[in-house]
């Protein structure tokens, strides 16, 4: 049978992997587990505490100022002490927000929670693509990150339905619903952390990588090296920062929309968001093998389109039938970012991934973080909520021709690895 034949080939390509890819998944597993039972309401919390959308968007840019200092910090980090300390002081920082959010009785009160969790999810989530980066050779990298995507995505299937029939029990779509989700969230990332202490080695090419670093550069002289050196990254800079903001208004404002425009329950938002991850869950495998034989790029462009028309479902949706459909067609924003991560991944050599990681993260951070929702407040209280969505239109429009000047960046299985960070003449 072809499935049998996919979840045969899935399983022994797992297998042969390294300990601190086993372990990094069986993280993200965990952690998915415990924050999706959350972030489907973080927004409507807040909102429930008193807030409005342009007080949810400043505040939301005021914790996004801590994740550009996040990638500093996890650049510097990076060049001084191995994966598993900075893994571990993520998750221990995540579990802290928790706990700010389960004792949060006014609206501003969430703001330390979201400065600490943004913070501590820009650390784990610079982290991850350097694990999965230094795990995979170049012909497997699409593959190995859209599997890993997909299997973390796992548990986003069942916590939806979940957390929603738990919103029910502990009081309805309000904050005294909500509040006890944040309590498991926090008694699940103890867990988690907990995982990572006894269990997490650092990947062979990242220790390989650290003794082979000049000691006496700093993370300013490694930033001037990777400017110097590697070709493109101003392209790639500019084409992330803009491709970034559509996913980080749609975690933000997605739902919001769903319930205060479109009069979605707490059950047809739990559904949205189990129909956003089938898309990873179904195609990451075989889409990962496309990217892997017929390139990055390519897998992008197929799955362009159907991103922009989950946005337009969202503004035309009729009925709750047609929000999940938009949902279900938003999933495949995961199957593009796994394919920009590898790329990205391969743009530089094992010694300054860790930096270039870190200052592509800084950019991401200022504008999908800070900038974006500040405007998306903005446009939703002074214009309308369908102005938030033109927003996450328009950036992805703009995006593609920032991409499509980018070279490829797959390596075959049969050239060999190369030292130099110069990469090809762009292709479409």
């Amino acid at each position: 049978m072809p499935i049998e034949g996919t979840l045969s080939r899935s399983l022994k390509f797992l297998l042969k992997q390294e300990r601190a890819f086993k372990v990094n998944l069986a993280r993200n597993v965990s952690q998915n587990f415990f924050l999706t039972a959350t972030q489907q309401y973080q927004s409507i919390f807040i909102i429930s505490l008193g807030a409005r959308a342009i007080q949810l968007g400043f505040g939301t840019a005021i914790s996004g100022i801590a994740s550009v200092g996040a990638a500093f910090f996890v650049g510097w980090l990076s060049s001084r002490y191995n994966i598993k300390f900075i893994l571990m002081l993520g998750v221990a920082l995540i579990g802290i927000g928790s706990f700010f959010f389960v004792t949060a009785i006014e609206w501003w009160m969430v703001i330390p929670a979201l400065v600490i969790m943004t913070f501590a999810l820009r650390v784990t989530s610079t982290v991850c693509p350097t694990i999965c980066g230094s795990c995979f050779k170049s012909h497997e990298r699409a593959t190995g990150m859209a599997l890993c995507d997909m299997l973390s995505s796992l548990p986003r299937l069942a916590t939806p339905i979940i957390a929603a029939y738990l919103v029910t029990v502990f009081g309805g779509l309000n904050a005294q619903g909500i509040r006890p989700l944040y309590i498991i969230q926090f008694a699940g990332l103890c867990f988690t952390f907990v995982m990572i202490w006894k269990l997490f080695e650092d990947p062979h090419n990242i220790v390989l990588a650290r003794t082979e670093r000049k000691e006496n550069a700093s993370f300013i002289q490694n930033v001037k090296r990777l400017f110097n050196e590697v070709k493109h990254v101003r392209i790639w800079i500019i084409y992330t920062s803009l491709a970034c903001i559509p996913m980080y208004l749609s975690q933000i404002y997605w739902t919001l929309f769903a319930e205060q425009v479109k009069g979605a329950d707490q059950y047809v938002i739990g559904q949205m968001t189990t129909a956003m991850w089938l898309i990873p869950i179904i195609f990451s495998f075989p889409m990962g093998k496309l990217a892997d034989v017929r390139g990055r790029k390519r897998a992008i462009y197929l799955t362009l389109p159907l991103l922009l028309v989950s946005m337009f479902m969202l503004i035309y949706a009729r009925n709750s039938t047609e929000l999940v459909v938009s949902a279900f067609l938003q999933g495949t924003i995961v199957l593009i970012a796994a394919f920009q991560t590898a790329m990205t991944t391969e743009m530089v050599s094992p010694q300054l991934l860790g930096i270039w990681l870190s200052v592509l993260a800084m950019f991401e951070g200022f504008v999908g973080l800070v900038i974006s929702p500040a405007i998306g407040g903005l446009l939703w209280d002074m214009f309308s909520p369908v102005h938030v969505i033109v927003l996450m239109i328009a950036t992805t429009v703009l995006a593609t021709p920032f991409l499509i000047s980018m070279p490829e960046t797959l390596r075959k299985k049969s050239e060999p690895k190369s030292t130099e960070t110069k990469l090809p003449t762009p292709t479409a």
